[in-house]
């Protein structure tokens, strides 16, 4: 009876561990260049975690490219122009991330339980097959494991890395036809 209850609760938190650990690994920070999806806060200019695509970077203002939905359905396309000195905060978008560990983990965590409950109400009978409480909590289990991370595999989340603002890179760079130019990035 206890060693299947511990293995179920082991299990369990062990997916559960596995989820939170793959989210904290260290991943090296990109810089801010145009074309990059970014999350900017800047509250002199209206912008509170505002997703938008940075068009330019130059050494006073950031230029980022909205979209907007309007009521009647269709999307509008705004250029805004914020300066760094009113960037609070910028954060580069990662790509996405589904959650099926920490859904197979909470699955688990309840089916096992629900189950645990089930087996225990459940009366034998002289004619019929007699399940025990352990048993119904590793089936649930295995149930709500499986259940659960087909939910959390179809739950999208997007990363978003910060942007350390101190450490603005200002340079010359080649233009064509042998040409310099000043070039800015955001970098770490």
């Amino acid at each position: 009876m206890t060693s299947i209850r511990s293995g179920c609760i082991g299990i369990a938190v062990g997916l559960v561990a596995s989820a939170a650990l793959r989210s904290l690994s260290a991943q090296q920070l990109p810089e801010v260049r145009p074309g990059q999806r970014v999350r900017v806060t800047a509250p002199s200019a209206g912008l509170h975690q505002a997703v938008s695509t940075v068009e330019a970077l130059s050494a006073s203002e950031l230029t980022l490219l909205r979209e907007r939905l309007h009521e009647r359905g269709w999307v509008d396309t705004l250029h805004v122009r914020v300066a760094l000195d009113s960037v609070r905060r910028v954060e580069v978008s990662t790509g996405q991330h589904s959650h099926e560990w920490t859904g197979a983990g909470v699955g688990a965590v309840v089916g096992g339980t629900v189950g645990y409950m089930i087996g225990q109400r459940r009366k034998c009978s002289c004619c019929g097959p007699c399940y025990s409480a352990e048993g119904g909590a590793l089936l649930g289990g295995v149930v709500g494991a499986v259940v659960g991370g087909l939910i959390g595999d179809g739950i999208r989340t997007d990363e978003w890395l910060p942007v350390d603002l101190h450490r603005l890179r200002i340079g010359l760079l080649p233009q064509s036809g042998g040409r310099l130019g000043l070039g800015a990035s955001l970098g770490f």
